[in-house]
């Protein structure tokens, strides 16, 4: 109504500026036209300011009749509220406000008599208040709740909108939320192998070149610090700080890394931080953070939230590998002890178990019923694991493969009988996932990075990550438990998984990976035999170089997809794990994928030569895997969305590095 009015007063002003100028013009040109217009421009003045004048004069009657159309009671309560009102038409024009509002939200009130409600509070906000008849807005620097509540008069329906001042409140709850304690554990993930042999004062300046770069790191917030043992820290400090460290994306772990120490290598630390609700549950949240750190490889920030759920920074540098096998030994006891003390031992992978999954899996169970003479089963489903190859072997040197499936185990699972979980730590990637809930005890052994979604429940979780596979963690623990149950249909499985999961000795090997292999070589394990578990026939190499073929590059990623349809699952599988080690033989990929679709699921097989974590990329996608060699599963969508999410995924990793 109010913008309505005024576009008829810009109209008269309009004319009478026009007919002022037309005047001015015929005072030059013709004195009778002259006459004339100035009669003209004197008329039209006079009906101008009448007009204005009749303008404001209906506003102030608007206003009146406003108060005249509530009751007394209504009027006197509304201009005497102790809290900012305002009225405001149907069409969204504010036509009044009470004296709260001005000594409140606005000193300049008048001025918007007349203007759209959004000018106050936002359009979102309109929307949300005809719709909830509650919103928060912001305005002048100060944060406000407003309420909507109509009142119905003969006449017409008002809307009376009342603002709640909540600043003070917001900014100290801002302030409490910035305030609240979080708690991180630092750890140096190899000052053991960079002071190795080193004199006590050598080791101590390579422990104070560390602390030095963590001190000004620390200094940059208000906690405090306090080196608990040789090589841990613990860092108190508030949320605020956090928030900037995140910023960084934790740029500590960048400056500990370019400390140089020649051909020792690089220093790296892993941090856990926890924000629980109070210092207790902070410390609880920030060890089980560092674990979590340390278990998927160390050089990395994790942090768990209040929700429980974790965000990590970092992960760009591989697994140290330990040089003493103090842990496995410490294992191994622990071990045979749980399969001593159970009824039944059942070993168990991942779906899909390859080599190194049913290698591992074969040669413990073999060793389990030798030297203890406990039962002993692999669950495995025999139609669809990758390991045909190796149970050809093992028939052929005349060994029992030892294997059962779910159906045949039902019925047999007491509390007493004893699950290892073997190359995988996450209960969806398991082959019968019910059995993790059958069974009395559950043992873990894995060298994949760690999960968020781990088995929680294991009474013992035996996790490297610098292992370059499964095979090479089951043959050193049998070196205690028992090395003469290792034959050579044992030592061929175990050397048939090494050479998998490591490329043929390539990524993710260190000295005790050649160890392993020297162990299972005196063992009786061929080489040529084991070779020939991986010859292809030239069909199989066809289509995989058609897979190749379909490559597209973007930077230094490698994405082919293989459009199989109707071919073997295990076939399909194989061959696109194959296509995309291969594509890593193409200048200038560092990482490579292959999308493929079995059944109703997309999967995305992933390599990298260790330069890119993969595993952080498929993670993003609800997958997992290992620095090197990872991959996910998709459901509900088709393979161009599936390349698509992947791209963004890998944009997104990028950024985050």
């Amino acid at each position: 109504m109010f913008k309505k009015l005024w576009n008829f007063n810009a109209l008269y002003i309009t004319l009478l500026c026009f007919a002022a100028v037309q005047t001015v013009a015929f005072y030059f040109t013709n004195k009778t036209l002259f006459y004339i217009s100035l009669g003209l421009f004197v008329v039209l003045a006079i009906i101008t300011f009448v007009r204005i004048f009749s303008v404001n004069k209906r506003v102030r009657d608007l206003i009146r009749s406003i108060n005249d159309d509530l009751d007394n009671t209504a009027s006197n309560s509304l201009t005497a509220f102790n809290l900012p009102v305002l009225i405001v038409s149907d069409e969204n024009e504010i036509i009044w406000f009470n004296s709260r509002f001005t000594e409140k939200v606005n000193a300049d009130a008048d001025l918007l008599v007349g203007k759209n409600i959004a000018e106050v509070i936002g359009d979102t906000s309109v929307a949300e208040l005809s719709d909830k008849h509650i919103t928060t807005a912001c305005y002048n620097n100060k944060i406000f709740d407003v309420y909507e509540t109509t009142h119905k008069t003969m006449s017409t329906t008002q809307r009376i909108l009342c603002f709640v001042d909540l600043t003070k409140l917001r900014k100290t709850a801002s302030e409490y939320k910035l305030s609240r304690p979080v708690v991180a554990f630092i750890a140096i993930d190899n000052l053991d192998d960079l002071t190795h042999n080193m004199r006590d004062s050598e080791r101590n300046n390579v422990s104070s070149k560390i602390q030095t770069v963590l001190e000004d790191w620390f200094s940059t917030s208000n906690g405090i610090s306090r080196k608990i043992s040789g090589e841990r820290y613990l860092f108190m400090f508030e949320e605020r700080d956090l928030i900037l460290f995140t910023s960084t994306k934790f740029d500590i772990l960048q400056k500990v890394r370019s400390i140089d120490f020649g051909d020792r290598g690089k220093a790296t630390i892993s941090i856990g931080i926890g924000c629980g609700y109070n210092y207790r549950e902070c410390e609880e949240q920030a060890t089980q953070a560092l674990d979590m750190a340390l278990g998927r490889g160390g050089d990395q920030v994790a942090i768990k939230k209040r929700d429980n759920t974790f965000q990590f920074f970092g992960g760009i540098s591989g697994a140290n590998e330990k040089r003493t096998r103090v842990r496995t030994r410490v294992v191994a006891s622990a071990l045979l002890e749980l399969i001593n003390n159970s009824d039944r031992v059942i070993l168990m992978g991942h779906k899909f178990a390859d080599l190194d999954c049913f290698g591992a899996a074969y040669a413990l169970c073999s060793a389990i019923k030798t030297h203890t003479g406990t039962p002993a089963t692999i669950a495995i489903n025999k139609q669809t694991t990758l390991s045909a190859p190796l149970f050809q072997r093992i028939t052929s040197l005349g060994a029992d493969l030892m294997i059962s499936d779910y159906a045949s185990l039902t019925g047999t699972i007491t509390s007493k009988t004893l699950l290892i979980v073997i190359d995988t730590h996450r209960p969806s990637m398991l082959e019968y996932p019910a059995l993790l809930n059958e069974v009395g005890t559950v043992a873990v052994i894995d060298h994949h990075r760690k999960s968020v979604d781990h088995i929680a429940n294991a009474v013992i979780f035996y996790h490297e990550t610098s292992a370059s596979s499964a095979s090479e963690m089951v043959c050193e623990l049998l070196q205690y438990i028992s090395e003469k149950s290792v034959g050579k249909p044992q030592a061929e499985a175990m050397l048939a998984g090494i050479v998998l999961d490591s490329r043929n000795f390539c990524m993710n090997t260190g000295v005790r990976t050649f160890e392993a292999s020297a162990f299972l070589r005196k063992k009786g394990a061929d080489p040529v035999a084991v070779k020939k578990m991986f010859a292809d026939s030239l069909d199989h190499h066809k289509i995989k170089n058609a897979v190749i073929a379909t490559a597209e590059q973007y930077k230094n990623y490698a994405i082919a997809v293989n459009d199989a349809s109707g071919d073997d699952d295990e076939r399909v599988r194989i061959i696109s794990s194959q296509a995309a080690d291969e594509m890593l033989n193409i200048s200038g990929v560092k990482a490579s994928f292959v999308i493929f679709a079995i059944d109703e699921q997309i999967i995305i097989s992933a390599r990298s030569y260790g330069d890119i974590n993969v595993q952080l990329i498929m993670e993003k996608l609800g997958g997992g895997g290992h620095r090197t060699m990872a991959a996910c599963q998709l459901d509900n969508t088709d393979i161009d969305t599936a390349k698509n999410m992947l791209l963004n995924a890998i944009k997104y990793h990028e950024e985050e590095v």
